[in-house]
Order: C-alpha cells, then structure tokens, then sequence
C-alpha cells in the first residue's frame, strides 16, 4: 500500500506504509495534513484516515545489518554487535575476509523521500559540545586516522613533475571518503581500526575519486569569470601601450577590467563557498550509503538548503575557534622571534623562548584541532542522514 500526502501545493509519494508511520510519528505529517492512497473516493485528513484502520503492529524481530529487514532471531547470525540474515551471510563474511570489522558499515531503513519531506534543526552550541565530548573521548583513534591520511595527501602533492597533482586527483576522494566513514562510526559509537580508512579503495573507489574531482571542478569554476577579465585586462594594458599601432585603446580599460574581474571574483567566492557547504555530505553519502555521485550531490545539496544558513553558522564557529587558536599562536610566535632576534637582554631572550614555545604550540593545536571540524561535520550528517537505508553494495 503506497500513500501520498499535501505539503502546502505539493504532492509527495509514493511512500510506504512505515515510511508513512515515521513520518506521522515525526509530526511531518499531522492530523490536518490532507494524505491519500488507493481505496480513497478523495483527499482527507490524516486523523480520519487513521481512525477508520486498525493499528498496524509494528514490525518485531532483529534487523539485518547488511539489507535493514526484520528477521526472526533464529533466522540471524550474530557478528560482533551486530546481525545479519542468511541471505546476506555470505556476502557479509566476504567482507569481514577482505578487512572490515564486525560491525562495519552502515544501517538505516529511511528511504531519500523520507529524509526530504522530513526537517530538522541545527544545534551550534549543542552540536559543538557534543562533538568535543566525543573527540575528546577518542582522540587517539580520530586524530591518527586523521593525521594519516593528511600525511598521505601531503606525500602525494610533494611528487614533482605533475604526478603529484594526477595523484591527489585520483587518490582524495577515497582518502577523504574514507577518513569521513571512520570518523562517523565513532560518532555512532563503533571502534573502527584506524586501517578502516582506506575502505575507500575496497568500496565504491570510482564514485569516491569522481565525487572530488566532480565538486573541485565545479567549485573551480565559479573563479573562471573573475579571472577571464582580469586576463582580458592585463592583455588591453599590454597591447594599449605597445608600439605596434594600438596605442590609441583607451587607457580606463584596464582597471574597468580590473575592478570588473575583482567584483566577479568576489561573486566566485559566495558561489564556492554556497556549493561547498551544499556538497559537504557528498563523500560521506558515498562512503558510508555507497550512493553513485551525482545523487549524492543532489541529495546533500537538498538537504544542506534546508539550513544552509545555520549550516554556515555551525561550521563557521567551528571554524572560527580554530583559526583563532591558530592565529594568536602565530602572532605570539612572530613578535617572539623579533625579540629573540634583538637578543638586547635577558628579558628578550626569554621571551623570545616564550615565543618559540607559543609557535610550537601552535603547530600542535593545529594537528589536533583540524579532526574536529570533520568530527563536527559527521556529527551533523548522522543526525540529518544517519539512518538512511544504504542504497547499493
């Protein structure tokens, strides 16, 4: 039985019977809300459709990790914390052969129509502490899953000739995606080894490479405008005072160019960072839901617009404390160096110590700080996505 219900001017299904049950116990859709499904002579509401069907039972019995259905608990076999049914024992015992732990991987039984119809809020202050919490409880695990993969990336972009560039284009994404599954298996309570973050190179590999160089493209291109002109600019400036007969092309063209091609470069910026934040789920859905990735895209940026301004707001601060640690200790190491070099008196001296000591500092509160904003952010994507079904193997 499929059902559909009004959202203002909209009509939303087909939904299910439990996707139409979690979203009535969401209270997405309430008693007034005007709902249908076959059987029906016209739209009514919700209270009266639910008052002439008995109560559906709901669903008993343990959930199969690998496909999300209810099983009976002699139907299921037992892998750690989790469950999984005969059917999906085998291709689960393959998995657990090629490396993943008991446990690995992802569950939820809410289809993508659901998770659009339904809201959700964004807590700064809430989500903030409670990723503190948690990163301050698994900080070994994060932090050298984290340092890791930065220093893998880093290896990659250091190898001359180009390759390094063709390297970081082929390897981030599953670097990335794969960083981004262990760290939302924290956030859900699991242990993964820190190994689990190359899952990205055993699992969805072409859709997690695609995905980063599909943004990077896309975001990249929001700057192509602002620089044309400022190229275009620097052209007329040449030619204008060559001495080949084109010197007669007004002079103000350069900086109208210039101050056009600023302007375009500035509107680049808004439009990176806008599809930056929509796309921020992106290689998590890919990851942990093994979505391809362009519905991916799509369903984060759908998701993220929702809030996207208390989005913002979330990882700017988080963002923000940060920086800020990163740019006071820069500062306090700087104006300690000038004073080391002076080297005038002991005081100088000592503070130019201090000063070295506070640049170290900073370098360290800038290893440790960087898994928090990924912490942060997988933080807000349990909560929004988490429980969606996975949508391929």
């Amino acid at each position: 039985m499929t059902w559909y219900y009004a959202d203002g001017s909209k009509q939303v299904g087909p939904l299910t019977e439990v996707e139409f049950d979690n979203l009535v116990q969401s209270g997405v859709i309430r008693d007034d809300t005007l709902v249908w499904r076959e059987g029906l002579p016209q739209w009514q509401p919700c209270r009266q459709v639910r008052a002439a069907q008995p109560a559906a039972a709901p669903p008993v019995g343990l959930v199969c990790r690998e496909c999300g259905k209810f099983f009976l608990p002699d139907e299921v076999v037992q892998f750690g914390a989790v469950w999984v049914c005969g059917g999906c024992k085998p291709v689960y015992v393959q998995k657990l052969r090629e490396g993943a732990s008991p446990g690995a991987g992802s569950f939820g039984t809410a289809s993508i129509e659901s998770v659009l119809a339904r809201d959700y809020d964004v807590e700064i202050g809430g989500t903030i502490s409670k990723a503190r919490k948690l990163y301050k409880s698994r900080f070994g695990s994060i932090l050298g899953a984290t340092l890791l993969i930065l220093l893998i990336e880093t290896a990659c972009g250091s190898i001359p000739f180009g390759i390094g560039v063709v390297a970081q284009m082929i390897l981030s994404g599953p670097l990335m995606g794969g960083l981004l599954f262990v760290v939302v298996r924290h956030v859900r309570g699991e242990a993964p080894p820190v190994g689990d973050v190359f899952s990205g190179f055993k699992k969805n590999f072409a859709n997690l490479m695609l995905t980063k160089i599909v943004t990077s493209l896309l975001v990249g291109l929001c700057f192509v405008p602002g620089i044309i002109l400022l190229v275009i600019g620097f052209i007329t400036a040449a030619v204008s005072h060559s001495r080949d007969g084109f010197s007669s092309l007004p002079d103000f063209q350069f900086p109208a160019l210039a101050i056009a091609g600023v302007v375009l470069l500035g509107l680049g910026l808004l439009g990176a960072l806008y599809l930056g934040l929509c796309w921020m789920f992106t290689l998590p859905l890919v990851a942990d839901k093994c979505m391809p990735f362009w519905p991916a895209m799509e369903l984060s940026r759908k998701v993220v617009s929702k809030h996207w301004w208390a989005t913002f707001g979330l990882m700017f601060v988080t963002w923000l404390l940060v920086v800020v640690g990163i740019v006071v200790c820069i500062i306090a190491f700087i104006i300690g160096m000038q004073l080391w070099s002076t080297f005038g008196s002991t005081g100088h001296w000592l503070l130019g110590i201090l000063g070295v000591l506070t640049g170290i500092a900073g370098v360290l509160y800038t290893i440790f700080a960087v898994p928090f904003l990924y912490v942060v952010q997988m933080s807000l994507y349990e909560k929004t996505l988490g429980d969606l079904a996975p949508q391929g193997r």
